[in-house]
């Protein structure tokens, strides 16, 4: 099982801690004490294995249209994995995953930032 709280998650060279808002058999929902950031752990097995981490974050800011007036709003991020019943381990799809991950680490050259900025 997942621990619970998730301890020291860094965004934007602040630490948080994550704690378990809900939990069942196919997801484990997590977030910070003011809930500007869930992190949810998701799996479904039907004709094949999906599983994903997604991360959202919700935030309040200036409505373009209302001037004077803050709206919320959110944005997220997530990676799924997703692989047939058999011949696949949780080891090969961590392989996959971490190679997808090292390839969003900031650096040269930045494969995230650019897909963001719309390069393909």
């Amino acid at each position: 099982m997942i621990p619970d709280p998730i301890p020291t998650v860094t965004v934007n060279s602040v630490a948080y801690d994550f704690s378990r808002r809900s939990v069942d058999h196919t997801k484990g929902v997590f977030a910070t004490a003011d809930g500007a950031y869930v992190l949810t752990f998701a799996q479904q097995s039907k004709k094949r294995n999906r599983f994903s981490m997604r991360l959202d974050h919700n935030f309040l800011a200036e409505d373009v249209f209302v001037p004077d007036t803050n709206s919320g709003y959110s944005h997220s991020a997530y990676v799924v994995w997703d692989s047939p019943k058999i011949g696949v381990t949780a080891a090969d799809n961590n392989v996959l995953g971490s190679v997808l991950g090292s390839l969003m680490v900031a650096g040269t050259p930045d494969y995230a930032l650019r897909l963001l900025q719309g390069e393909l």
